[in-house]
């Protein structure tokens, strides 16, 4: 993995807080467009190469658990560009990601303190 910047850390605690608030019920998924990680990484930028997602997950974000919450928006909730959480049937998409996410978060800890 490339060496982690402030940003790295900065970008996994706002997007785990996008997906809190996503199981909450009180936020919404717009996708790459509010997704801390993307804004840095966005396909201008390589392609999303050095995105910690992509390094840990591979694919961009084909590999993760977020293309099985975007197929189950698709096919239960007929894909809405914003998306939500609707209830049971969302929450183990949402568990999943999270769980992804909390994943990539520690290992740009783990980075970072290797780095130091």
């Amino acid at each position: 993995m490339r060496p982690t910047t402030r940003n790295d850390v900065e970008d996994g605690m706002l997007t785990l807080a996008k997906w809190y608030d996503i199981q909450s019920g009180k936020g919404t998924d717009k996708g790459f467009l509010d997704c801390a990680f993307c804004a840095r990484w966005s396909p201008k930028k390589k392609f999303c190469q050095e995105c910690p997602i992509n390094v840990l997950g591979g694919q961009r974000c084909r590999n993760t658990p977020y293309q099985d919450w975007i197929k189950h928006q698709y096919n239960d909730h007929q894909w809405e560009i914003i998306t939500r959480n609707h209830g049971a049937c969302c929450e183990p998409f949402i568990s999943a990601e999270i769980e992804f996410l909390e994943y990539v978060f520690r290992q740009i800890l783990l980075y970072r303190q290797f780095e130091s």
